[in-house]
């Protein structure tokens, strides 16, 4: 079936907080054990229903070493959906979630309806938990962020952080928030939505 849009999504995190984990879960549905770091960038494409439309996500997962920071940024920028991945049995992968904010925002200052999403990963090692919930659920709500505890393990969550998020981008496309010519939104027409435009048929939002 063609794609009525395109989003694109950034994952974003300290290095072994299992991006690629999470992102491996959503596309394949399954726990892929040995994951390696991340050398750079890695790319991963799925489509999705959000309501009566049919959504192609184009997700980039980044590397979180800082050695490859200036090579990644490039990537972040034109971005419709920004995941920032912490351990919760790592205080510290916590306590850099607000520094990668920063640093998203400064390569995506022309979009302003920039959707994030803070998320906690191993919730499936409870006894390790050295970040409480109400934490992650605090520093969401003060970034404006959607939040979830996830486990790329148990597949808990996963799917409901690349929906809730695509769902809120269709919000404000259907609120007339985002604009679909600038490609900086991250937010792009896909060629069901296209013929339907060439042809003269009626879509909400279209500029054509």
């Amino acid at each position: 079936m063609s794609q009525d849009f395109f989003l694109k999504y950034i994952i974003v995190g300290n290095t072994s907080v299992g991006k690629s984990a999470i992102l491996h879960r959503f596309i394949k549905n399954d726990f892929k054990s040995d994951t390696i770091a991340t050398v750079g960038v890695d790319y991963k494409a799925r489509n999705i229903n959000v309501e009566d439309k049919s959504i192609g996500l184009m997700i980039w997962d980044t590397a979180g070493m800082e050695a490859y920071r200036s090579f990644t940024q490039a990537y972040y920028r034109s971005s419709a959906v920004a995941i920032f991945v912490y351990d919760i049995t790592k205080k510290e992968t916590f306590t850099a979630i607000p520094g990668w904010i920063q640093l998203i925002r400064q390569n995506c200052p022309d979009n302003p309806h920039l959707v994030t999403v803070i998320v906690g990963n191993k919730s499936d090692l409870e006894q390790q938990r050295a970040v409480d919930s109400t934490e992650g659920d605090k520093m969401a709500k003060e970034h404006k962020s959607l939040f979830f505890e996830a486990s790329a393990v148990t597949g808990d969550n996963i799917d409901e952080i690349f929906e809730k998020a695509a769902q809120q981008c269709f919000e404000k496309y259907k609120d007339g928030d985002i604009d679909i010519t600038n490609d900086t939104f991250g937010f792009l027409l896909g060629p069901r939505q296209l013929e339907i435009c060439s042809t003269g048929g009626e879509t909400s939002g279209c500029s054509c």
